[in-house]
């Protein structure tokens, strides 16, 4: 039963989505908007971190806290490279349909490799050694407050795995975009 509605689904016939270029430029506007908003508040969130990080480096008495802090500062600054090196560009007004949609779409897979790819790995795995080091760090310095330095390291690993949950289900929906922006192709290039 399942595996017919499957067969079903897959076989239906997909109307090409027709849009003018000015649809076009005005989704790419949106996705721009969006990623913009988030660009700016991922670029506040991580100066934040560095600056904090960089000044308890400073003032931390003991290896495990410097070091640990120094590491979260440097991981900071590397989401901040990260995401100043991968801003998009602007769509020229005077694209045709073609192109608009080439534009969208590399946008779009832009988007979705930030979201999932090494790139993404790569600043996950930079984060949160050093901040795990640092609260460690904290227990052993501080014993008295061990057990919250303790509830915060559980904390982050808590958000981390949300923060890689929610990045991953974004690529999943970028690449479903991409998805039906090539089936749409493929049904057009089969009805002409």
């Amino acid at each position: 039963m399942q595996t017919d509605i499957r067969d079903l689904w897959k076989r239906q016939d997909l109307q090409p989505i027709r849009m003018s270029p000015e649809e076009l430029r005005k989704k790419s506007r949106r996705l721009k908007n969006n990623v913009r908003v988030r660009t700016v508040c991922g670029f506040l969130a991580a100066a934040f971190v560095f600056v904090s990080f960089t000044t308890l480096a400073v003032q931390m008495p003991d290896w495990p806290r410097r070091f640990g802090a120094s590491l979260t500062a440097v991981a900071a600054f590397y989401f901040i490279y990260q995401v100043l090196q991968g801003r998009s560009k602007n769509a020229p007004s005077d694209l045709g349909t073609s192109a608009s949609v080439d534009f969208y779409r590399q946008e779009i897979e832009r988007q979705r490799d930030f979201h999932q790819g090494w790139r993404f790995w790569t600043r996950a795995a930079a984060l949160y050694p050093g901040y795990l080091l640092f609260c460690w760090g904290s227990a052993v310095a501080e014993p008295a407050s061990a057990h919250a330095f303790a509830w915060i390291a559980v904390t982050a690993i808590v958000l981390g795995a949300v923060g890689i949950a929610l990045n991953l289900a974004k690529a999943r929906k970028y690449q479903r975009l991409i998805g039906e922006m090539d089936s749409t192709v493929a049904n057009s290039d089969k009805r002409t």
